[in-house]
């Protein structure tokens, strides 16, 4: 499952960058799953893949979005794209305790997606100029993804009543983050970089 689903789509994004790098410019679309974005029950392996790819789009994005464009597809369930359509891959589990669990998210989504309106979608969003990290692919998609902001919400909300007994904000490096400040060598001179609004600014230091 991972060699296909992670490290297929790693190899082939290693493969294409260089040329990429050298062309200034640059299109990837990875193909992942809502599957990626929440695990579900008797899908560990592929939940698992499907968010490595999630992960790996993410740092593509944030490493080399100064040449490319980086999108990632979050699709739902479309009928026909299953590869063991006429077989059994469900096997019961010989512990009571697992047997007729429920999935990670209870409630079920009833939709109805086509494919082919699904890749005129993708045809048209690449067809942009500017793309979203994330495209969700289907009702039950975008539903899954609803359910795991709303986790997220609610853990976050958790996570914070007990955070200020063991962690504090740093004050005095606010303006240091919003200002980007660097140090950086150039020509046996010691300058420091400030980014200020976008805009550069070098000078030397003593």
């Amino acid at each position: 499952m991972f060699e296909v689903n992670y490290f297929g789509t790693l190899n082939t994004i290693k493969a294409l960058l260089p040329h990429f790098r050298k062309n200034n410019n640059g299109t990837i679309i990875n193909n992942s799953s809502m599957n990626g974005l929440t695990g579900r029950h008797l899908g560990c392996a592929y939940s698992c893949s499907k968010s490595a790819v999630e992960a790996l789009s993410e740092v593509l994005s944030i490493e080399a979005e100064r040449f490319i464009r980086c999108m990632v597809l979050e699709f739902g369930w479309f009928p026909g794209t299953e590869i063991w359509a006429g077989k059994s891959i469900y096997k019961e589990s010989e512990f009571d305790i697992y047997k007729n669990i429920d999935d990670f998210y209870e409630h079920k989504i009833l939709c109805k997606n086509e494919l082919k309106g699904a890749v005129c979608q993708i045809i048209k969003e690449v067809e942009n100029e500017v793309l979203p990290l994330r495209l969700m692919l289907g009702y039950d998609s975008q539903e899954r993804a609803k359910a795991k902001i709303d986790i997220l919400k609610r853990d976050l909300a958790h996570s914070k009543k007990s955070v200020n007994k063991y962690s504090k904000k740093i004050q005095n490096r606010f303006l240091e983050n919003i200002f980007s400040i660097k140090g950086d060598l150039l020509s046996k001179e010691r300058k420091k970089v400030i980014t200020f609004f976008w805009m550069k600014f070098k000078f030397k230091v003593k």
